[in-house]
């Protein structure tokens, strides 16, 4: 969604497990998720109209979110070249 914010989302999965559940909503797109099973954490990129939408999103989908932070997508990143 050209020109929404993109959100870092942080979350912590004891065990490490995968089938991950994700936060939808209006304007709300899951772009990609990373588990770092050592850490038993997990990073997911949105795009959303706010931080405070997803935060929403994510109590709806009984998700418990440690941090959201707004991101910026670097030059030359796969969103980026996508849009292209």
């Amino acid at each position: 969604m050209p020109g929404m914010p993109t959100y870092l989302v942080e979350r912590y999965l004891p065990g490490g497990q995968e089938d991950l559940p994700h936060a939808s909503g209006p304007g709300i797109r899951h772009l990609r998720s990373i588990l770092v099973p050592e850490d038993e954490t997990c990073f997911s990129l949105y795009d959303a109209p706010s931080a405070r939408a997803l935060e929403k999103a994510s109590e709806r989908a009984q998700i418990a979110v440690a941090r959201i932070s707004e991101g910026v997508e670097l030059p030359g990143s796969p969103k980026e070249r996508s849009s292209k």
